[in-house]
Order: structure tokens, then sequence, then C-alpha cells
């Protein structure tokens, strides 16, 4: 899949000294990437210390090393917006699992961006990044992708228990296809035969793992945010004319 919507992204905090944690995002618009609230904290810290700068890139494969020595689109401040329910109470909600980049400048009007997926969904999705292919394996220096089945309410609630919300999440219950860490903020999408063209349906939240925190993803059930669910989160947040942007047409039946 030439995923050419993708993007790359670094955080930076003020406590990782020459660090950064990396997730995935998309472009919706000529001025928005859309990602996770949780690719936007650094979670070690009490309370969560939340980036100062994110470094975007756009239509990379390779990023270890980064390919052709691609330059960053830079986002800093409050064009760093992370849903206002992530953080209730300083613990995270993770029905909120979403966020937004404003871009500095607006990208070519012929750039390509994806589709929002507004209909609930059941199917076979793809989920794209650059994870671990494994869990005790390493991230992946090139973008992956893998295929896996939705999962029904009672299956990832039976998985989850109150962790999972199935208004605004989903959940994958094909064993040994699933994303795994790295894979965060990333989309997972459905290819519509009709329109030939991928929308995105979810974004890489969170997965099983064990006490010390080591990725279980052959597990299965990761957890995915539900696009559908915040749609409406999405347009107040990115698509009034005057916040900068185009407003294209996002629902893709």
């Amino acid at each position: 899949m030439a995923a050419y919507y993708m993007a790359y992204l670094k955080s930076f905090y003020p406590s990782i000294s020459n660090g950064y944690l990396a997730c995935g995002g998309t472009v919706i618009s000529n001025r928005y990437i859309l990602t996770a609230a949780h690719c936007l904290y650094n979670k070690e810290k009490t309370p969560y210390e939340k980036t100062t700068r994110v470094e975007v890139y756009l239509k990379v494969h390779t990023v270890k090393p980064m390919e052709d020595n691609r330059q960053p689109i830079v986002v800093t401040g409050s064009n760093i917006k992370p849903h206002r329910n992530y953080l209730s109470g300083g613990l995270p909600n993770y029905s909120f699992d979403i966020a937004l980049l404003k871009l500095s400048q607006d990208l070519p009007s012929n750039y390509e961006w994806i589709k929002l997926f507004k209909p609930v969904y059941q199917g076979d999705l793809t989920a794209v990044g650059w994870g671990r292919t494994s869990s005790s394996g390493s991230t992946s220096a090139t973008m992956q992708q893998v295929d896996f089945q939705v999962g029904t309410e009672e299956e990832c609630q039976n998985s989850w228990g109150y962790l999972y919300s199935h208004s605004y999440q989903l959940c994958g219950v094909t064993p040994n296809q699933s994303t795994c860490q790295g894979d965060s903020g990333g989309p997972v999408v459905h290819y519509n035969i009709d329109y030939q063209m991928y929308s995105q349906v979810g974004i890489t939240s969170f997965g099983h793992a064990d006490a010390n925190n080591n990725a279980l993803c052959e597990m299965g059930f990761a957890v995915y945010t539900r696009v559908s669910a915040h749609y409406q989160w999405i347009h107040e947040n990115s698509c009034y004319q005057a916040d900068g942007g185009l407003c294209p047409n996002w629902a893709q039946v």
C-alpha cells in the first residue's frame, strides 16, 4: 500500500534529553494531521508531560535512517491539540485518544490526504505503521501493514472490560494479526471498492502487555479510537475557514 497520506511523528519532551517518542498520523486536510492523544504525552512523568514540539515527516517509507534527508514540519504550542477529555482528573481516558496537529502552512492543493469514514464499520481493516513486527522485536525501519477482523462489542468487552467502550472504540480479533508498540497514532483503514480508495476508520490506541509493560501483540485485540465517534470534534477543531486550511468532504461511505 502506497500510503502517501501517512505521517511519521517525533514528539519531544523537556525531560527526555536528546530523545523523542515516535508515532504515526494521517494527513486529513491541507493543514491538519490526525493522531492519538497519548502520542503527545510522556506518561513516565506525573502529571503527564505534554510535548513541546512535534516533528512531522511526510511521504516517507523508511524512517531509520530517515530517507532522502527529509526535513520535518515543526508543530509547537497551541497547534498541538489533544482532545480536551483525554486527561480526565489527570488520568487518561482512552475513549478520547485522539488529537490534531495544525501545520504552519498549507500543503500543496494536489497533496493526497485520506478521507474519514463516517458510518460505524464492522468488517476487515488494514493497519499501517512503523511499529514492532513482533512483541520481542524492535520497531520497523520501513512502513508495514497488517490485516485483521474487527470484533463484535461482546468480543472486545470480554477482552478489555471497563477499558473498552464500543461507542468510541473498536478492536481487532485476529490472532497474530495486530498492531504493536510503535504503531500508535497511525490509521486503520478500509478499502472502498466503489470509490477505489482507502478511508480511515480508526486510530491505533493501545494493546495487551504483561505486568512489566512488555508488549503482547500476538494476542490481538488491540484497541483503536473510532473516528466516526469524533467526527464533530474533528470538524470543530480543524475545518473552520478562519482556522486556516480547507474543509474537505471527509465522509466517505
